[in-house]
């Protein structure tokens, strides 16, 4: 199953866009699931059900973070590059 299935499946099941997203790359990388499911569930329904930025988008650049982010605090160069 590839991502964007992934995805469907999960929102499917009950998770909002944010999850589905985010959780749809976590296993690509090592990120525990049920963490990563945890840590998007406030961005649903456009952070937080205010209808701000899509969660979708949101879930997107925490997979972003997952696969390009900083290890360590100050790590310039992995802030960037996310």
């Amino acid at each position: 199953m590839n991502r964007p299935e992934r995805a469907e499946q999960l929102f499917q099941q009950g998770s909002n866009c944010a999850q589905a997203v985010s959780c749809a790359f976590a296993e690509d990388f090592a990120a525990d699931r049920a963490l990563t499911l945890r840590l998007a569930t406030g961005f649903g329904g456009g952070m937080g059900h205010i209808g701000g930025t899509c969660g979708a988008l949101t879930g997107a650049f925490m997979a972003l973070g997952l696969a390009f982010g900083m290890k360590e605090p100050g790590d310039q160069e992995a802030k960037q590059k996310t």
